[in-house]
């Protein structure tokens, strides 16, 4: 709480205080590309996910850091928490990925693909949406 984290180009992972002017960059992350996107787990780690599909984990506000196990997927472009507090992460090429182990690995599901993403929200009732290219769909989510 009060702390918010930014990721960004070239490895850049930031932490701040809300009640400060300034954030501290972390060096630890064990990449030069980008981040696109992350997300905050139910134990308080923190998932980020980015360019050729790399994603990373950390539960020292990134003092270390781990790889997520996970297949080959395109960029992962968006991370979201659900209410159950499973992770979803979609990529550029339309992959849907599930963690139900507070992202230490992500699995495919069987989403029937609606193109190219770039955004992913928790729906109504059990649903995810999913934009992109292509506008918004709305899809059961997955189990």
């Amino acid at each position: 709480p009060g702390r918010y984290f930014i990721a960004g180009e070239a490895g850049l992972f930031l932490i701040a205080d809300i009640n400060e002017r300034s954030a501290r960059r972390t060096y630890s992350v064990p990449w030069e590309g980008s981040f696109f996107s992350s997300a905050a787990t139910a134990d308080g780690a923190i998932v980020m996910g980015g360019l050729r599909g790399r994603m990373f984990r950390t539960a020292d506000e990134g003092d270390t850091w781990i790889v997520v196990e996970k297949p080959d997927t395109s960029s992962i472009v968006a991370i979201i928490r659900l209410r159950d507090h499973r992770l979803v992460a979609v990529g550029a090429a339309g992959e849907v990925l599930v963690s139900a182990d507070n992202g230490f690995t992500f699995t495919p599901t069987d989403v029937e693909r609606f193109g190219p993403l770039s955004s992913v929200a928790e729906g109504p009732g059990d649903t995810l949406l999913l934009g992109g290219l292509k506008g918004i769909k709305k899809v059961a989510l997955p189990r």
